[in-house]
């Protein structure tokens, strides 16, 4: 805003603004390389100058971070780049599909619920020369309320909403919420397309305890896949039994 503020004076006949003084505008990542050197269009932004392919803070060219084109500016954003080739896969153990995720992840400053909520934008790229036929996306959360060892997850399959809630009505100890302990949820507002063409809501809600059960932490590649397909370590289907999702005569 600063940024934009300033080169619109300078268009009224004031001083041109020193580009060093908007660190954030002049870092901006719109292109980068890859590994043989090819130029590629990375971060999005408002081209003033009438050149996309040059990013030039000096031509009033500045940072693109609205959420969806012609959209409203959020009051903070963060954009970064992951992949799965730029590093071992110490986690998972898994091979590297040749996935690159680019994330805008986004907040407002409001008087209302909004206030409360993060949102996170994802543009996944196949760079591979392999057709996926099959996807599955997930997003992993470890959502605290206040002391972890008494909250309870639980799914609402109408809104496609995963939640986290205290197992009491008082949360204690020294990192406790106290009486009346607030709620965490999370969900795709806008989910990948299905292969009807419709967008995807919850498919599956997964936990699993913190142990090296078979309802526990995922220790190879197959466990992770079998959780977003939602299959327990075993190769077992989960189930909703009301009790721990876990049966050994699920199909």
């Amino acid at each position: 805003d600063a940024f934009r503020a300033a080169y619109a004076a300078f268009e009224n006949g004031g001083s041109a603004p020193n580009i060093d003084d908007y660190p954030a505008v002049k870092a901006w990542p719109a292109f980068g390389e890859d590994a043989d050197g090819q130029r590629l269009a990375l971060a999005p932004f408002v081209d003033a100058d009438g050149d996309p392919f040059t990013y030039t803070p000096e031509a009033g060219d500045y940072p693109d971070i609205r959420p969806t084109e012609g959209g409203g500016e959020p009051d903070m954003a963060i954009w970064w780049i992951i992949n799965d080739k730029g590093d071992l896969h110490t986690e998972t153990g898994g091979e590297a599909i040749g996935l690159e995720i680019q994330m805008l992840a986004f907040a407002f400053s409001t008087a209302n619920a909004i206030n409360d909520m993060t949102f996170y934008k994802y543009n996944v790229i196949n760079k591979s020369n392999i057709t996926l036929e099959e996807t599955f996306m997930g997003q992993w959360v470890d959502a605290d309320v206040g002391n972890f060892s008494d909250d309870y997850v639980g799914c609402d399959t109408v809104r496609g909403l995963g939640f986290c809630y205290n197992g009491t009505a008082v949360d204690g100890t020294a990192n406790g919420y106290g009486a009346n302990p607030p709620a965490v949820g999370v969900d795709f507002f806008q989910g990948p397309f299905g292969d009807a063409g419709a967008r995807l809501k919850m498919q599956r809600f997964v936990y699993y305890e913190n142990d090296f059960t078979l309802r526990g932490n995922p220790e190879v590649a197959t466990h992770f896949y079998g959780y977003l397909r939602g299959f327990w370590k075993d190769g077992s289907r989960m189930v909703d039994n009301g009790q721990n999702g876990y049966s050994v005569t699920a199909p």
